[in-house]
């Protein structure tokens, strides 16, 4: 697998991982819940010195806190920093699909509204699994 697809397979993973709190978010209106622990999980800890490297070739949100990674050793720092920086990118993933979520549940809620089931019990939840859905698959 290319690191791009590693990494946004990671951040689905988290996502489907809290799919019950992703939904109660967006129907809420509440902004990307914090995902940092959960997506640390998924990231590679321990990288080679040449994953280290293409993680950082490949990175597209760099992690710039030297202090992550001060006072190791530079085979070391390079490591962690590959790993800060792989999970910024997976982070930012994981709220794109938030964001990708939300706005079709927007649209589905639209639609409810459209058909006068705006407001009608568990319409709320049904646009949430419906966009989760149409996502996700």
């Amino acid at each position: 697998m290319s690191y791009k697809k590693d990494v946004y397979e990671i951040a689905k993973d988290t996502f489907s991982d809290m799919e019950n709190e992703i939904k109660d978010a967006i129907i809420d209106g509440d902004e990307c819940p914090e995902c940092y622990e959960q997506v640390e999980n998924g990231c590679n800890n321990y990288p080679s010195l040449t994953e280290a490297a293409e993680i950082i070739d490949n990175c597209e949100n760099e992690e710039t806190d030297t202090g992550l990674w001060e006072g190791q050793q530079p085979e070391e720092a390079l490591k962690s920093k590959a790993f800060w920086c792989q999970r910024n990118d997976a982070i930012a993933d994981f709220c794109d699909l938030f964001n990708e979520v939300k706005d079709k549940y927007e649209e589905e809620a639209e639609n409810e509204e459209g058909y006068g089931l705006f407001g009608e019990d568990g319409y709320q939840k049904r646009c949430a699994d419906r966009a989760w859905d149409e996502v996700m698959r």
